[in-house]
């Protein structure tokens, strides 16, 4: 069943699946853990009925056993089928650590490099890259979401037109807008998955055989995941848990075009293992899968500005750093429509889980209690020291940062209304204030970098750099140093003319009913303005087309020429073509006799509605065709 969204945030609405699963053989156990387990279950089991999520799947993992793994709920909502430890789930981008450790295993066997150019082992695959002399886009780039790609254009989300074994290469073809370069390889982090969609053909054209039967015979079987599958099979299907959305409501699979990046169906079980491996540094079950100095790599960044001054902390190779309930941890979540997943390891502590949903609801309240359960018995960290430094060294990092590492370049417009950061130093302390936000402390844990007051990692790195001067690395996103004016004139201009507008359609709802009263009464003397009003009025009907078009779009669909789709084209040209109307009206009626506020005000909106129109032009919002981009 397909999800309505608005086009401006369709590509958040993409979630994944988790499954669940029933108590199995343990070797070793945290006998504190296991004798509370019943708290656990309570716990998760009112969060579920809490955020209407028919079930989840758990696996509680030591690095030498699986401590406990547990199915909470149904798989099935309807026939009231309880999960148990060998349902699959959707995991979603959870894959993509599978493709990365895949290629690292090509790397162990000498059969390619992370420095290796992709448009040198794909030389079929489209990518457009204005430094392909310079700075080619690399293996490890792709890994590292560092290619400087887009992340997947509509046409690229769901694949409803064509097999769903359709060969990589020519799912990469359909749209190859996606794989173009947006700045420097290496230079910042912005998620990607087509990028992991290109891995994946590397891995075919390296081994000679589907990515699916690679990344099956060299990690699957070898770890015993003999139940999960990059394929959906019949055996897939019979296992497989429903996804849902809203309140209970059953989401129909759907296969999708970038299979490499989402496309693994696994379970509480065959997860667990995977865990292990990664808490044993390559090996499981006293085997060696990957070296060990791999499996660092993986774990750490290397690619971006901010990791070549010495922040190595972020997205390596399909594994994450974060922090969950003050304790920091490597992780990966996925999404796909139905279900949600993410496993996370500490591996400090030896101690991991995996977290498996069939629904996206509520999916943060569940983890932090896991992690929470988990660690009890676990002394919380120290945060990273705080160091002196002087407020001479802090006022360098004042000034306005704009946000400049967009995860589709098609929302940048709103990434630069809405997400720029202030940094300000506030009683000797340095501080960032977002749009609309108060001021969040930053403590100083070196010269360059800083944490977050309540937190235990560091999440801000400041840097010089020849090519962007002053930069910003926080929380992954890449900003830049510019002039302060830059945010009061975007802002004062979008939402001043927002404003005018409102003017406009208050005017239109007493304007309308009235001069239609007048002009059927005794006493009939048409305003002389009406002609003023009736382009401007024809804006705001096509910005009205416009809501009412992406009110209806269809997740499933919004890459298809759907009249949805269609009407979103017609109004953008439709306002542009009654922004020049009211322009010209406007400046006519300045000779004739009416009453000077009102060409005062119809000019005012008449300005307004050109520079909506220069806005969408300047953007690449003018005739936007969902089903082209």
């Amino acid at each position: 069943m397909s999800k309505k969204c608005w086009f401006l945030v369709a590509l958040s609405l993409l979630i994944v699946g988790l499954s669940s699963g029933d108590i199995f053989a343990q070797q070793k156990q945290d006998t504190s853990i296991v004798a509370d387990i019943d708290s656990l279950e309570a716990t998760v089991d009112s969060l579920l009925q809490e955020n209407n999520i028919p079930g989840a799947g758990i696996a509680l993992v030591h690095k030498d056993s699986v401590i406990w793994s547990g199915g909470i709920g149904y798989a099935d909502y309807e026939d009231e089928n309880p999960v148990t430890v060998d349902h699959l789930f959707r995991v979603g981008s959870v894959s993509k650590t599978f493709v990365a450790m895949g290629i690292m295993k090509l790397v162990e066997e000498g059969k390619l490099s992370l420095n290796d150019k992709v448009q040198e082992l794909v030389p079929n695959i489209e990518i457009k890259n204005p430094w392909k002399e310079t700075d080619p886009v690399r293996v490890k780039h792709l890994l590292e979401h560092t290619a400087g790609f887009d992340d997947m254009h509509f046409s690229e989300f769901y694949n409803t037109q064509h097999d769903p074994n359709i060969s990589l290469e020519k799912a990469l073809s359909i749209n190859p807008k996606s794989r173009v370069v947006r700045w420097r390889p290496g230079t910042r982090y912005s998620y990607s998955n087509p990028g992991y969609a290109v891995a994946g053909h590397i891995i075919e054209e390296v081994t000679g055989q589907p990515y699916e039967d690679y990344l099956r015979r060299s990690i699957l079987i070898p770890l015993g995941m003999r139940q999960s599958s990059f394929a959906y099979s019949d055996s897939v299907k019979e296992t497989l848990a429903t996804g849902y959305k809203g309140e209970y409501d059953p989401v129909e699979y759907q296969h999708i075009y970038l299979r490499p990046a989402g496309m693994l169906h696994s379970s509480p079980a065959d997860m667990a293992k995977f865990v292990q491996l990664l808490l044993n540094d390559g090996s499981f079950d006293g085997q060696e899968l990957i070296r060990d100095s791999l499996l660092n790599r993986m774990e750490n960044t290397e690619t971006t500005l901010a990791a070549k001054h010495g922040f190595t902390k972020g997205y390596g190779l399909g594994i994450t750093h974060s922090e969950m309930a003050g304790y920091p941890n490597l992780n990966h979540a996925g999404g796909i429509d139905g279900f949600v997943a993410q496993y996370m390891y500490f591996p400090e502590y030896e101690l991991g889980y995996v977290l498996l949903l069939n629904s996206s609801n509520g999916f943060g309240d569940i983890r932090e209690a896991i992690t929470k359960f988990l660690l009890q018995n676990v002394k919380k960290p120290k945060p990273h020291s705080i160091v002196d430094v002087s407020g001479e060294h802090l006022d360098q990092y004042e000034g306005y940062y704009a946000y400049c590492s967009p995860r589709n370049q098609l929302f940048m417009p709103l990434h630069v209304l809405l997400d720029g950061l202030t940094v300000e130093v506030l009683d000797d302390t340095l501080h960032t204030k977002g749009f609309m936000e108060s001021p969040k402390s930053l403590l100083s844990v070196s010269k360059h970098e800083f944490r977050r007051e309540d937190k235990t990692m560091s999440s801000a790195f400041f840097m010089n750099t020849e090519e962007y001067g002053q930069v910003m690395q926080h929380d992954g996103t890449f900003y830049v140093k510019t002039g302060s004016w830059k945010k009061y004139v975007y802002r004062g201009a979008f939402f001043g003319g927002l404003g005018m507008l409102a003017t406009l359609l208050l005017f239109s709802l007493f304007w309308i009913p009235f001069e239609g009263y007048r002009k059927y009464s005794s006493k009939h003397t048409p305003f002389s303005y009406q002609s003023l009003f009736w382009w401007p009025f024809a804006a705001l009907c096509s910005i009205g087309l416009l809501v009412l078009g992406a009110s209806q779009l269809e997740l499933l669909t919004i890459g298809e020429r759907t009249v949805e789709a269609m009407a979103i084209t017609v109004s953008t040209y439709l306002f542009g073509i009654s922004s020049v109307g009211a322009l010209w009206t406007s400046l006519r009626s300045w000779q004739k006799e009416i009453h000077p506020a009102m060409k005062i005000y119809f000019s005012i909106i008449a300005v307004t509605l050109i520079g909506f129109t220069l806005f969408f032009i300047y953007w690449d919002w003018m005739g936007l065709r969902l089903w082209a981009y």
